[in-house]
This record gives C-alpha cells, structure tokens and sequence, in this order.
C-alpha cells in the first residue's frame, strides 16, 4: 500500500536525545497491516437518563448523506458514507461481523480503507429531520461503534439552526493509531452547548479521512445529560529516564528496576464542571497507595492527574497488578466506569520488555524488508546477550530475521552496535515467542538509551514473510520503523509496541557455525556499491549468490579483520544471498540491492 503520513501523536516527549531526533527527519509509521488484531474490550455505560429521541439506522431516509465535493477543505474525492444491513462489510476481520445492538436492522458506514490510495473523503452523514430540544437544558448525544484507527478524524455534528451551521465535536482522540475499538464501543458526548434548549437540532456524524480505516456507528440517541459523571479511560504510567517518555515496562530486571510514576486519565462527560477531581492507584499485594492533589475538570474536558507517590519494587522477581479509579465530592451518575482497567507488570530475572505481554496484533511490510523495534533507558551497567520477540503465527515457515541494537550518538542518530546472526524461522516457531542470542554480548552503560529492533530482509513481496506480534500502545518517538523498500534509511514512529525485548541471560551462546565471526553487509539495501566486513576470521572466501542460485560475485579474505567494496550496477534489484565461509564454517547473510 502506499504510505500516509500523519501528524505527530498527542504526547510529546523531552530530552536531548529525543529532542534531537524530533528535529530529525522522523515520520510515523505507514498504515502498518495488522493480523488478527483483538478489538479492545467494550465499556459498559450505565444509561439513568431514558433517551427522549433515539434512532437505529432500520430507516435510510431518516438520514442525508452529503459531502464537502472538491472544493472542500479538506476536499473529498471518494468514498461517502452508506447504510448497510450486512454485518461482514467490516473492512477488519476482527471487527466483523459488525456487534451493535441492531446492526443487522442497519447501520451507518464509511470505508476510507476501500477508497483506495489517493482518495479523500470529508463526508457527513445526518438527521433529516428536527429534534426537539427546546425544554432540555442538558443533552448527551451517545452512540455504539467500531473503527479501527490510523489518521483520520472523527466528529459529531449538530446544529440548532436546522443544518445551515454546524458545530464540530471530536470524537475517538485517544485510539492509538493501528489499533482497533471494541465491538461495539460506546460513546457519549456532551452536547449542551449547542442543542439545549434549542427547538430546531439536527445531528449526525463527520468523517475526514486519506486512504485510512473506517468507522461504523448505530443506535443513536439523545439523553439529559447527568449533572456529574466522570469517567477514568487509562493510565499515563511509567519510568521516567534518559530518552525523556515516561516509558512503560511490563516486565522489568531486577538490575533495572526504578522508581515507577502513575498518572489517569480522567474525562467529564457530565452536564457540570468539578473543582476536586483526583485519581487513585494502589498495589494491595505491594501496600502502595498514591492519590493526586484535586483537580478541575469542564464538561467535555480530559486531563492527565499526576500521582506524587511513585512505586519502588522490591529487587526481587514478583508480579503486581495495579487498580485506580477517579473520585470526587459528587455522587457520580456511572460509577462503573470510574475504575481503570487494571494493570498488570513484573519484575523478572533477565527479561526487559516493553509490550504489554498478551499478543493483540501482528506488523509487517507485505513481504519487504523492515526492522521494527523499541526504547529502553538503561540506569545500571548490564550486559545485553540476546534479544526476545514474538514470531506471529501468520508469519511465512522458513522466513529469515535477525535482532540488531543500536546505540544512540550525541545528533540522535541511531548507529549500528550489535548484531544477532540471521535465523530461519521453523514451523515450531510460530506463534511463539523465541531468543536470538548475540554474536557478543554487548555491554549496556547506565545513563543511555538505546533502541532494539527485529529485522527481516523480506522475500520481495512473495508472502507476508515475517511478521512480529505487536501489543500495547507506545507513546510517540518512543517505537521505530525502518522501511527496507525505502533507500533514505528514514526512520518513522509508530504507536503500536512491537514485542521485541532484551534478554541478559547469560547462559544464551550462539550455536551456529562459525558463531566467533562477525559479518556485516552495508548499506542495506544498497544502491550503487555494497561492503561486506569480516572480523575475527581465518582466509574465507566470500560468494554473492542471487535467487536463482547464481554466483554474481565472489572474492577471498585475508585472515583478521578485512573488507571488500564491488558494484552493484549490474545486479538486478531484489534478495541476495551473502556466504562467507570460513575454516570454522559459513555465515549467511541477506543483502537488498536497489538499483
């Protein structure tokens, strides 16, 4: 698929490093594809309030479909919405069929995704006629969805003019990018500020969207909206280090275990403003408890509440699952949906990890070269001997990958430092999760950062071939993409956490042969010229062998540490096959040439 590239994620992060790469050529991520995704777990809104006008989408011409047409801003070229009985036209196998309450009677649906590349839409889908809300002081508009989330935005429109203006609220602000929403979710927005009161009130939907997913909405209705009720959507948790993110460790080494921050997020979707809203998180099974200091929160407003009390595990390996919820001096019209989703983490002998531990997804590059990885502040000297990462069932038998660390230099550039030897993926493998041991052990310093990644050269587009399981959400510049059908070695971000993580098992040896000899093969993909680097070799001879099993160059080694420069310009652009062999036996390697 072609690429799109969207704004910066809402969470900006701070430091030199991080700052430094901000400033830096760094995009986010392509509109990765995502196997078998699990959709988030629905949230269950408790209705006092009994709806005085609601509306399932059983009668197409209740609605009126239009668009901003060319001169839009921005403009639509494809793709409006539809009212459709079939519950599979889900772009997303794992939110299909559709799950609102009356989808099969009809629902409303816009699929940017079956648009295609190079179309836009800005679409609105909404009431035909009036509501009335002239004696309603307070109105709530809430609704069942599904969408599975890249770029695009989504509104709420309504009107108290009977169409002539329209008023915009924003919807879905806090879905990661490629991930999906329940099935349903429900939604509620306060809409007071324009349909109280008001005789002459039309909503509906808005959909602004560049080649991205989708969205579904159904069983629509208007309620009074409760004077007070918050609702907590997560937690803002962490270590705070070098990189400057307030990075989330699901597990964690003893070696390198700090102090952890909590903060929640906190909405109001009731009618009135309060003045001591907090958020609490405990540990019972660690007697840890913090709370933050009162905050205030206006209707349709989020914050972040900051608890002071961080939590320090003990240096010994456990698991602790977290509960918070949001409180405050009103008597909540929900109160099921004051707690947080609990949090679970450990703390573990060797492993370091980022992900949120249970697969959800599974990121590739349709069958091309890629590396995909994450940050981890180190704050104790340790010594990296392996890298851990989830092969997705969904992967291609006998596919190809290989772990890679890179440290980062003072301009925030990301520099090739350790190397795991190329491993081909057995059928076993699959599905699971597997080490790829170091050729050395590296050693990690305190006070840095660095980025691990998992990397494949791809099969040229023949499969899906390796596919990395991804769980959890990373918060913006803090995962990393590298797109090997590029040859700019840009780097993008994305927003979904790759399972890649550190192992410093120190029992892990390479088991291959030739395990003491270090081949490097640069620039890859290479455009023009490649070099391939022998370290810690006896003579070996060095042969480039294209997919036919043709030997399109070869060349012999001097003992010790030796490098051969050749031209590419007459190789054919695909997948290589680089054998050094030696006296202690073959390394393999794969080189990506680009002409």
């Amino acid at each position: 698929m072609k690429k799109v590239y969207l704004g910066l994620f809402t969470l900006i992060i701070a430091g030199s490093a991080s700052a430094q790469l901000m400033n830096k050529n760094l995009r986010s991520a392509q509109k990765i594809q995502n196997i078998g995704e699990v959709p988030a777990k629905a949230m269950h809104h408790l209705e006092k309030a009994v709806p005085f006008w609601q509306n399932h989408f059983d009668v197409p011409s209740d609605w009126v479909i239009s668009n901003a047409g060319a001169a839009g801003t921005p403009p639509h070229t494809m793709g409006d919405w539809a009212i459709t009985t079939d519950v599979n036209a889900i772009p997303v196998t794992a939110l299909k069929p559709a799950g609102h309450t009356t989808a099969a009677n009809g629902y409303a649906l816009i699929n940017s995704d079956a648009a295609g590349a190079g179309q836009t839409q800005n679409s609105m889908i909404v009431t035909a006629a009036a509501i009335d809300c002239s004696m309603k002081p307070n109105v709530s508009m809430i609704f069942e969805q599904s969408t599975r989330h890249y770029q695009e935005l989504y509104y709420v429109v309504v009107s108290n003019d009977g169409g002539t203006t329209w008023t915009d609220f924003q919807v879905n602000t806090s879905q990661a990018v490629n991930t999906n929403s329940a099935n349903p979710a429900i939604a509620q927005v306060n809409i007071s500020s324009v349909a109280a009161n008001q005789a002459n009130v039309k909503v509906g939907f808005r959909y602004v969207g560049a080649y991205d997913w989708f969205w579904a909405v159904d069983d629509v209705k208007l309620v009074e909206t409760d004077n007070y009720d918050l609702t907590a959507t997560g937690y803002y948790w962490g270590v705070e280090g070098t990189w400057g993110a307030r990075l989330p460790y699901y597990q964690t080494p003893i070696a390198q275990i700090n102090p952890i921050h909590f903060a929640g997020i906190v909405e109001n979707i009731g009618a009135m403003a309060q003045s001591d809203v907090t958020f609490n998180a405990a540990i019972v099974s660690a007697a840890y408890s913090g709370i933050s200091p009162q905050g205030a929160l206006n209707p349709n407003e989020s914050d972040t509440f900051d608890i002071a009390a961080t939590f320090q595990p003990a240096a010994a390996v456990a698991s602790f699952t977290v509960t918070g919820g949001t409180t405050s001096g009103q008597t909540d019209a929900n109160p099921l949906d004051n707690a947080a989703p609990a949090l679970a983490f450990e703390t573990t002998q060797t492993t370091f990890a980022r992900d949120a531990q249970v697969v959800q997804a599974g990121s590739y590059n349709q069958g091309q070269g890629y590396e995909m990885g994450n940050i981890f502040d180190i704050t104790a000297n340790q010594t990296l001997t392996g890298v851990d990462v989830w092969v997705a069932s969904t992967s291609t038998e006998n596919c190809q990958i290989y772990g890679l660390l890179y440290t980062i230099d003072g301009s925030g550039n990301f520099v090739y430092a350790a190397p795991t030897a190329l491993h081909t993926v057995t059928a076993g493998e699959l599905g699971t999760m597997i080490t790829l041991p170091l050729t050395s052990s590296y050693p990690l310093l305190a006070g840095n950062s660095y980025l691990l990644v998992v990397g494949s050269y791809g099969d040229g587009g023949a499969t899906d071939d390796f596919v990395v399981g991804t769980s959890g959400i990373s918060e913006a510049q803090t995962t990393f993409y590298l797109d090997g059908n590029e040859n700019t070695g840009t780097w993008y971000y994305s927003t979904s956490t790759p399972m890649v993580r550190m192992n410093f098992n120190s029992s892990l040896s390479v088991t291959e042969n030739a395990a003491n000899v270090n081949v490097a093969v640069y620039p890859n993909p290479v455009v023009g010229e490649a070099t391939i680097e022998v370290n810690g070799a006896t003579a070996s001879t060095i042969s480039v062998v294209d997919l036919a099993g043709k030997v399109v160059y070869s060349s012999n080694v001097a003992e010790g540490t030796s490098k051969v420069s050749f031209s590419t310009t007459n190789f054919s652009a695909g997948v290589y096959t680089v054998n050094v062999a030696t006296s202690a036996g073959t390394v393999t390697k794969k080189m990506v040439v680009k002409n």
